[in-house]
C-alpha cells in the first residue's frame, strides 16, 4: 500500500480494507456509521483512516446517499449596489458553514421577475437545499420551494411559523435607535427609506413609527422619503428643506450617499444635523464622520443560516424561528 500511496498520492477505501484484512463493505459501514459493525472493528478502521489521511470520494458519497452535497445561495439582482456588504457576508458565511460539513455552494442570482435559473437548478437536482437571502412581498421563491419539497432556510422574517428562518429583530432594533434619537431631543426625524416591496425595509419602517408612538408623538409621513437610494441627494435636500434635525438612513448605502452630500452642502454633523443608520458596515465606521448605526454580525448570522439548512437537510429538525443579536454602536454622527 505504501508504494501505491507514493505513486498516486491518494489512499482508497480498497487500500484501507486490504491493510486491515477486512471487506470494503465493512470499511464503508464504519465510515458512514450505518449498518452493524462491532465497536473494536470500527475503531481500528477509523484509526487507520486518520493515520493515512483517507478522504471519501465525494461523487461516490453523493450517489450512495442520493444527495449532491451542494447548497444553493439565492441572491437578488442588485443593480443599485445597495446591501452589497450584506450579500458578500452571505456568500462568505454560508460557504464557511457548508465547507465545515463537506458541502459545496452554488450561487443563483434571481432578478425580481425571473426565476428560471432557480427553477432549472431544482429541476436538474443540483442542490440539496437553498438559502434564501431576501424575500419581497410578492416573492414566488418560497411557494416554489415548498411546492417542490426542497429544504430551505430564509434569512429574514416570515409570519409562517413552519418556515425555517433566521433574522435579527429588525423592528425592535430600529425602534430602539429611533427612540434614542427622540430621547436626545430630536423631533423632526427624517427617514431616508428604501423599497416598500422589501419586507426588511417595511419592518425597519414599522420600528421607526413605533418609537414615535411609544414617546406619545406622531411620525410625519412628509419626512419619510421612499426609494431614497435612487436619488439620495434629492432626498437629503428635501429633508433639509423640511427642517429635519435628524436623518435616519434605512441602510448603509443610503447613509454613505447622505453623508457625502451633507459634507458638500455643507452641513455640520452632528452640530446642525444628526445622522444615524439602520444598518451598519465597515464603510460607516471608518468614514470621515463615523456614523451611529444598528449593528448585526451578518457574517455570523449567515454562517448560522448555512448550519441550520444542513441540519434540516440531514433530518435534525432545527427550531423554525432563530434570532440573531443586534447592538447600537454610537459614533460621532450623533450626540
Amino acid at each position: 500500500m505504501s508504494n501505491r500511496l507514493r505513486n498516486t498520492g491518494r489512499i482508497t477505501m480498497d487500500d484501507i480494507a486490504s491493510k486491515l484484512g477486512l471487506s470494503k463493505t465493512t470499511v464503508s459501514r464504519a465510515i458512514s456509521g450505518k449498518g452493524r459493525i462491532c465497536q473494536d472493528t470500527r475503531d481500528r478502521i477509523l484509526a487507520c483512516i486518520r493515520e493515512n489521511g483517507y478522504q471519501p470520494n465525494q461523487m461516490a458519497r453523493a450517489l450512495a446517499a442520493s444527495r449532491t452535497y451542494n447548497i444553493a445561495i439565492v441572491i437578488p439582482d442588485e443593480k443599485s449596489g445597495g446591501e452589497a456588504q450584506f450579500f458578500s457576508d452571505c456568500l462568505v458565511g454560508i460557504t464557511k458553514a457548508a465547507v465545515s460539513h463537506d458541502y459545496d455552494t452554488v450561487l443563483v442570482v434571481v432578478p425580481d421577475d425571473d426565476m428560471s435559473g432557480l427553477e432549472r437548478l431544482v429541476r436538474n437536482s443540483k442542490a440539496d437545499g437553498v438559502v434564501v437571502t431576501r424575500m419581497n412581498e410578492q416573492d414566488r421563491i418560497i411557494p416554489f420551494l415548498k411546492s417542490r419539497k426542497l429544504p430551505f432556510v430564509l434569512i429574514g422574517t416570515n409570519t409562517n411559523g413552519d418556515i425555517l428562518q433566521i433574522d435579527s429583530n429588525q423592528q425592535e432594533g430600529c425602534r430602539e435607535l429611533t427612540k434614542h434619537m427622540l430621547d436626545a431631543g430630536c423631533r423632526r426625524i427624517a427617514l431616508l427609506a428604501g423599497n416598500r416591496g422589501h419586507i426588511v425595509d417595511m419592518m425597519r419602517y414599522e420600528g421607526y413609527k413605533a418609537a414615535f408612538e411609544e414617546s406619545g408623538l406622531h411620525s410625519d409621513e412628509h419626512l419619510v422619503f421612499w426609494n431614497a437610494q435612487q436619488n439620495c441627494a434629492a432626498a437629503v435636500n428635501a429633508a433639509l428643506e423640511a427642517h429635519a434635525d435628524c436623518i435616519v438612513c434605512m441602510d448603509d448605502m443610503i447613509c454613505i450617499g447622505a453623508v457625502d452630500y451633507l459634507t458638500v452642502v455643507p452641513v455640520r454633523i452632528p452640530d446642525e444635523l444628526q445622522v444615524v443608520s439602520f444598518y451598519d458596515s465597515a464603510a460607516l465606521s471608518s468614514g470621515k464622520i463615523p456614523v451611529t448605526a444598528l449593528h448585526v454580525d451578518s457574517l455570523n448570522l449567515c454562517m448560522r443560516a448555512g448550519n441550520l439548512l444542513i441540519d434540516e437537510i440531514e433530518g435534525r429538525t432545527p427550531p423554525r424561528r432563530n434570532v440573531a443579536e443586534y447592538s447600537i454602536i454610537y459614533r460621532n454622527s450623533s450626540r
